[in-house]
């Protein structure tokens, strides 16, 4: 049987991180090691977490670890270069897993032979909305990656061990989109992806100061935002797909709409217009007027739908 390791990164949750644990603890798939990775919690985190696998007798199957708080990549990268597992699973801690999850996924990619796996999750609860990956996305997955189509979230993916030391994990840089990113560059190796259209894990949405990264706002966020979407766009300009391309950029602006501009931040998509005009500098003069065009359009067309929708 594979082994399977869970990395659970995690900050002043207390109140929260058990019955997180104890939904990976009970998973019908038994050969798995959870890896907690606290991040500096000033809470009773690491108290808590050591009498829960102190009394449950779990020294074998969970092992807590902290370190400096760095943010949530860093803690990912501490717990999957400390796992021992075949696949991992990137997991947070305020998040709930199914019992059959990892059974499931772990089949698919044994049958299918496959170098990872992505599912669904439900938002908040089993009665509330829930996301499934649809097939249609194998068809173009860039494009559909892009477009949100196929999620990039902790909810969602096992991988092999051996594809995310491929891209050396998470890039610690970025306060913001740092799970997007990973999965992102995880398809940029063209991995063989096996496609589960269930809903296996229940994400929890909340606000609150304990996140390890909560905020979309602000100078770094921007940054982010702008690296995460530099990378694409390079790549388009790489392969010299346009509509690649032009995907792209209307969700970055649409990202940089939704995070800035209630804040009458406009210098964002000056920025943005700057970052994307430094990533086409392989297109012809001619290629690039036309792209710089119909980001000018593209971004425009967003932002008026922004303004109106916040006038209504």
């Amino acid at each position: 049987m594979d082994l399977v390791s869970i990395v659970v990164p995690t900050f002043n949750r207390e109140t929260r991180i058990i019955f997180t644990l104890q939904t990976l603890i009970n998973q019908s798939y038994r050969n798995i090691e959870v890896i907690i990775v606290d991040d500096g919690s000033t809470d009773r985190s690491e108290k808590i977490i050591s009498a829960y696998i102190d009394e449950n007798k779990l020294q074998q199957r969970v092992y807590y670890y902290k370190k400096k708080n760095g943010g949530a990549p860093s803690a990912r990268n501490y717990g999957y270069q400390r796992a021992k597992g075949k696949y991992l699973v990137f997991f947070d801690s305020d998040d709930l897993m199914l019992e059959n999850r990892i059974a499931i996924q772990l089949r698919a990619i044994q049958e299918e032979k496959a170098d990872c796996s992505a599912c669904g999750f439900y938002y908040n609860s089993l009665e509330g909305f829930s996301y499934s990956p649809p097939n249609i996305v194998l068809q173009n997955i860039l494009a559909s990656y892009v477009a949100k189509i196929l999620k990039g979230s902790t909810q969602s993916w096992m991988y092999s061990k051996v594809l995310i030391e491929t891209i050396n994990g998470y890039d610690e840089s970025l306060v913001c989109y740092q799970d997007s990113d990973l999965t992102f560059r995880v398809l940029l190796q063209d991995p063989k992806i096996a496609l589960i259209q269930k809903s296996l894990s229940i994400f929890i949405d909340h606000n609150g100061d304990e996140r390890i990264m909560n905020s979309l706002k602000g100078k770094q966020s921007l940054d982010s935002i702008c690296k995460y979407y530099g990378k694409i766009i390079a790549y388009s300009a790489n392969i010299l797909d346009f509509k690649l391309s032009i995907l792209t950029v209307s969700y970055f602006v649409k990202s940089v709409a939704h995070g800035f501009y209630s804040n009458r931040d406009l210098i964002g998509l000056k920025r943005v217009f700057i970052t994307y005009t430094n990533q086409i500098d392989q297109f012809s003069w001619s290629e690039k007027m036309i792209l710089k065009l119909r980001f000018l359009i593209v971004s425009a067309t967003e932002l008026l739908k922004f303004v109106v929708k916040r006038l209504i």
